[in-house]
């Protein structure tokens, strides 16, 4: 991923036709790579599958991009998607992107259709696991423990856990603020930050909709081959929402990031054209900024959100226009002067 840094701008420019075509042959390599990943149910490893096969997605929210931000760094993680086709097929949001974005006050507008995806090799953490949207930055545990409730929600937590046979709740699955434990005290390797063993879920016969569908409810799965597998079993049976794949923000180590992308659709009630050309100028915009701040290009891709509905189209789609190496050039003089010098 360090093709440009490696190469450099100028040499670039005298390799000419040469530069090009590596960039080419790199850029569509490893979109069929990733691409053969969505579509892989197989694994014989002793890895879990989301080291194995699918992809996980960040969707951007001004928290995390290619870098993290602000935000992020405060919450410690960054919530992703897994998605795999035969896990995320007809799903009405397999990703954080929502085709009634406008009017959803808490998303970007300018953000909201595009994205990154991790290398599955990279040294990322992986936290939890949870099969639908968990509202995780109303979580604490670093996003894993219990919904912290607001003040608006009266949910009748007495009678949940009591419902569960909880006479003491444990402050792991608390929906009143708890201190912030280490992260060292709380994340297990291989296990991450679960939830779900309190309530006894063993397999997704025990399908317990109330429980796991519910955002203020729902348990954080572990991270695992075993309960890996078990979690996507459930999130099968839930197509009405996306998933959240927690990491580890990565702010002190390398960018686990393989590629970037911006959504579209052939169906313009899904997205527009003009949507889809506005979130195409702000991917190259974020991998502009990035490469002149770190000297890393990585690719951008179109995913086509119908590849979730139908086995006929792949997921992402390379154009050559979006990922010119020359393009890097042209744009230097708008984002040279964000170039780190220490």
């Amino acid at each position: 991923m360090l093709r440009l840094a490696t190469l450099g701008l100028t040499g670039c420019l005298v390799l000419g036709v040469s530069c090009m075509a590596y960039f080419v042959v790199t850029d569509i390599r490893i979109a069929q790579q990733l691409n053969e990943r969505f579509d892989q149910t197989q694994n014989q490893t002793s890895l879990p599958d989301y080291r194995v096969n699918g992809l996980l997605v960040h969707t951007n929210d001004g928290w995390a991009d290619i870098e993290i931000l602000e935000r992020s760094k405060q919450l410690g993680f960054v919530s992703m998607s897994y998605i795999r086709r035969d896990v995320s097929r007809n799903h009405l949001r397999p990703i954080f992107f929502d085709p009634n974005f406008r009017s959803i006050p808490w998303m970007r507008d300018d953000l909201v259709g595009t994205g990154i995806i991790l290398d599955s090799s990279a040294p990322f953490t992986p936290l939890c696991f949870f099969i639908t949207d968990a509202a995780s930055v109303n979580r604490h545990h670093f996003g894993c423990g219990g919904y912290l409730e607001t003040d608006d929600q009266n949910f009748d937590w007495l009678s949940h856990f009591g419902g569960y046979g909880f006479e003491l709740v444990p402050e792991r699955l608390s929906h009143k603020p708890v201190p912030q434990p280490t992260f060292e005290s709380t994340y297990k390797p291989g296990r991450g930050i679960p939830t779900c063993q309190y309530y006894g879920i063993q397999d997704s016969f025990d399908y317990d909709a109330k429980l796991l569908t519910d955002w203020r409810t729902t348990c954080a799965f572990a991270i695992d081959q075993e309960s890996f597998r078990v979690a996507l079993n459930f999130s099968r049976k839930y197509i009405r929402d996306y998933n959240e794949f927690l990491v580890r923000e990565w702010s002190e180590m390398s960018s686990p990031v393989a590629a970037t992308f911006y959504v579209y659709s052939e169906d313009k009630n899904i997205i527009s054209k003009q949507d889809i050309s506005s979130f195409r100028q702000e991917a190259l915009a974020i991998k502009s900024q990035y490469f002149f701040r770190t000297g890393k290009a990585l690719p951008i891709y179109k995913m086509n959100l119908d590849a979730f509905r139908s086995d006929n189209d792949s997921l992402l789609e390379y154009e050559f226009s979006d990922n010119n190496p020359l393009s890097l050039i042209w744009a230097s003089q708008e984002y040279a002067p964000t170039i780190k010098t220490e």
